[in-house]
């Protein structure tokens, strides 16, 4: 198995990406640390799924936004499991609103979340990742982060992670480690489906279809596995629409 033995940290695991890229890691052989802020029973179902399939699994409740529930966290899978191998960074928020009514405090809450929440996790783990000499730290992006969106926050947090995941790819490369990034487009999950334009969206995309959670977890699982000399870099996964991304998306 891909991911035998490794041990992974998976923010925002309860739903949607989270949820599904932390299912493909296990099959994989990896034991997770299943991060979540308020999505505790969908967290535990998933957890006691993998339990089934004999997956070590923690669960740790923290808001990725405060720099003490990302210690706490960390804290706790290195008591468990010893080492650190693989951080997703998969926590995120989206306010789908006009740019008229976007408040300041859902902008703070989303560069909080989005943007600050992978900075902590990432300046979490490098320290044990460090005395490893080794490391998979992948983020998830988004093509507005790269084209713009009418959704302000989202595009300027996403586009935060894309330059955190390149500057951060730099610092930690002397330690084995790498920082890439899965860039989606628009993703049919609950967060994605909620999008007004969802038809003309689906409609634009080369390959015929919206991206499936599944489509982005095998491409976290190549940057968590195989890929060891691949870093800084930002990998999308949406079927070819970017060249065609509208910024109404």
């Amino acid at each position: 198995m891909t991911l035998a033995g490794k041990i992974g940290i998976i923010t925002g695991a309860g739903r949607g990406i989270g949820n599904v890229v932390a299912e493909t890691f296990a099959r994989e052989g990896a034991k997770l640390v299943l991060n979540y802020s308020r999505a505790r029973e969908e967290t535990e179902k998933l957890a006691e799924k993998l339990r089934k399939l004999n997956v070590e699994v923690l669960t740790v409740q923290g808001d990725v936004s405060k720099w003490d529930d990302v210690q706490s966290m960390v804290k706790k899978t290195l008591d468990k499991f010893g080492r650190i191998d693989i951080l997703y960074n998969n926590a995120g928020v989206l306010h789908r609103v006009e740019p008229d009514d976007l408040t300041l405090e859902m902008w703070d809450r989303c560069i909080a979340v989005n943007l600050t929440g992978s900075y902590h996790c990432i300046r979490a783990v490098a320290e044990a990742m460090k005395k490893q000499q080794s490391g998979k730290i992948i983020n998830t992006v988004s093509v507005g982060g790269m084209r713009g969106m009418k959704t302000l926050d989202y595009s300027a947090s996403k586009g935060g992670v894309i330059a955190l995941t390149k500057s951060a790819a730099q610092w930690l490369a002397p330690y084995g480690i790498t920082v890439n990034a899965v860039c989606p487009g628009l993703v049919a999950t609950d967060m994605g489906l909620t999008n007004p334009d969802l038809k003309r969206i689906e409609g634009r995309v080369p390959l015929g279809r919206l991206c499936q959670p599944e489509d982005l977890a095998k491409a976290a699982l190549f940057l968590a596995g195989d890929a060891s000399f691949m870093t800084g870099q930002i990998l999308i996964v949406d079927g070819g629409q970017f060249d065609t991304y509208s910024a109404r998306g």
